[in-house]
Parts: C-alpha cells; structure tokens; sequence
C-alpha cells in the first residue's frame, strides 16, 4: 500500500469520534489521538504491553470515512451521538476456542496431502486443521465450540488432537517437531450489525468487514468476505463519487448474507450450540451432510463444495441436477 501514490499510513492513533457538517448529514473527517500510555493486553489475554505518543489530538478531513475496524467497531455509538439510531444486532453465541502452533514434519506425514480437516460434527464440538505453509513447515490450529478450548500447555497440545473422530492430524503431529508454543484466540460469538435496515446515517460513512458482520473463525471467511467488499467498494467509487450508505450496504448485504447463512447453518449443526432451528435450516443442513458424505467418493463433488463454501460459486450451485445426482449416487454408494 505504501507504493501506492497518495497513501499514508499513520500507525499508533486510535480513531474516537467523527467531525460532520453543522447538521450532522455528512461525515467530514476523522477525530483521531496518539495512543499515549494505553497498556493493551496481546491476543492471550496475559502479556501486556504499552504504547507510545504523546496523546495528541488531530482531526482527518475526509470526502469519506470506512470504518474497518473490526469487531470492537466504534461505529454503533457514533451515530447515536449524531442523533442517528443504532444498528440491531444478531447474535449466535459459539463460545469458540482456539489454539495454534507451528510444526516441521517429516516427509509423507500425511500421505502427500497439504491440508487435513477435522470439523465439528452434532455430538463433537472439536476440530483442527494442519496445513502445509512456507519454508516447508505446517500449521496446526486445534478448536472447541461451547468452551470446549484446546490446551495452550506445550505438553498438553497433541492431546486435544487425540480426541478428535479422525487419527489423522494427531498422528501427524506426534511424528512432528514443534517449532513454537501454542497461540491462543477467543471467540465468543457470531455478529451482525444490520446498517441496511436504517432508515438514515450520515452521508460519507461506510463500514465493512468485521465490523459489519463477524462469523465464527474456524470457517474461514472473514478475510474473504473483506475482500469481496473491498472490490465492491473499488467499483462503485470507479462509477463516480462517494456511494450512499444505502447503495453501500445493499451492495454487500448480497456477499454478507451468503456468508452469514453459511456459518449460522454449520454452528446450529452443532447439538450443543443454542439457537432457533427453523424447519428449511434443519433440511439445509441434513443436504449439507449428504453432500459432505458423498463428496468422500466424488472429487467433483468435493471441488464443487469447496467453491461455494470459499466464495467462488454461489450456493445454487449445489442445487444443480448433476450436483443432486452425484449427492444420490454417492448416498447409494455409502
């Protein structure tokens, strides 16, 4: 992004509220402070450290602010202090856990493969992933839902592993050399913020990724998605001017709720995840898992899966005759 003409990057402030016109319609800028003395704790929740500055106070003009800031996104307050109404919320509460670590391991660990996943299922909350990455070393990510959290003691990690219904990535890493101690993450639930159903916000305000809606990690799409709306954000700033925040949010609403209705679906899967489950999401999810059984035998059916659950194709496509023959073929084969 340096490279770039006409970028700046300003590291160490934290943005704290907006400047708007005197009526408070148009979003002009940005107030923002050097981080002075803050002591933020890392990822762990154990380390701390400090930040710098010297506290200072600057405002950033903008023709157009996008607020990416994540899920601890400032932006539900702002419009309240404007005088605009806040976005509901919908929550599905996953309690999800996570540990990583990295491992050398020896030639044909796995059989040649680079990736091996183990997701949850309805009665088994547990799951990992081991992938192969640069420099000829794998990751391992080992995961709970509803606090069933994997050890962040070195002696205890492969241990997790071993509860899992497949031997696979266990064995793996007992052949394995650890190369670091595990990193943990938590994640308590799935948000999203619905700015599409407002009536009004200050012309000159965005929000996307997290901010807008955050799925539980251990899918896989957040980064994905904040993609997707940052293509979209490019084409409607090439089509001239700052598009509205209607325009903005309907535009991505059809990238969110694909993502959304994907994650929900898989966590509600989940026997011990609590959450409404409609009929048409029980049929959902029962197609789902004769799809997933029977992509075992049909590498266009696995293909196929993996497109529409990264993004790539969208989810009619598993309602396609020859998708709905192959899901046949394979229930009669299994």
């Amino acid at each position: 992004m340096r490279a770039y003409g006409g970028v700046e990057v300003r590291d160490g402030v934290r943005a704290y509220g907006l400047t708007t016109t005197p009526d408070g319609r148009r979003v002009t800028g940005v107030r923002v402070r050097d981080r002075s003395g803050e002591r933020v704790r890392d990822r762990s929740g154990e380390r701390v450290r400090d930040r710098s500055g010297d506290g200072r106070e600057q405002t950033v003009a903008a023709d157009l602010v996008v607020d990416c800031a994540g899920r601890r996104s400032p932006t539900p307050a702002w419009p309240a202090e404007l005088g605009f109404a806040a976005p509901a919320e919908e929550r599905l509460a996953v309690d999800v856990g996570y540990a990583t670590r990295h491992y050398r391991l020896p030639d044909g660990a796995l059989d040649g493969d680079g990736l091996v996943t183990i997701g949850p299922t309805p009665d088994g909350p547990r799951g990992g992933v081991v992938l192969g990455i640069e420099h000829d070393r794998w990751v391992a990510t080992l995961f709970g839902l509803c606090g069933a959290r994997p050890s962040l003691d070195p002696a205890t990690f492969e241990a997790f592993a071993a509860e899992l219904p497949f031997p696979d990535l266990h064995e793996a890493l007992m052949v394995g050399k650890a190369l670091d101690e595990p990193a943990g993450f938590r994640f308590p639930a799935n948000v999203r913020r619905r700015y599409e159903r407002l009536d009004h916000l200050p012309a000159g305000l965005l929000v996307a990724g997290d901010a807008v809606c955050s799925f539980n990690p251990i899918y896989g799409q957040g980064m994905t998605i904040g993609a997707l709306e940052a293509v979209t954000l490019r084409d409607l700033l090439r089509d001239g001017g700052v598009p509205s925040a209607r325009r903005w949010f309907d535009a991505i609403g059809r990238i969110v709720d694909t993502a959304w209705e994907l994650a929900i679906g898989a966590d509600l899967a989940i026997g011990c995840v609590e959450g409404g489950r409609p009929l048409t999401d029980r049929l959902r999810q029962a197609y789902v898992r004769r799809i997933q059984a029977a992509a075992r035998h049909e590498p266009a059916l696995a293909e196929q899966f993996l497109r529409v659950s990264g993004h790539l194709d969208p989810p009619s496509r598993l309602a396609r005759p020859a998708v709905l023959a192959r899901v046949l073929r394979g229930h009669l084969h299994r």
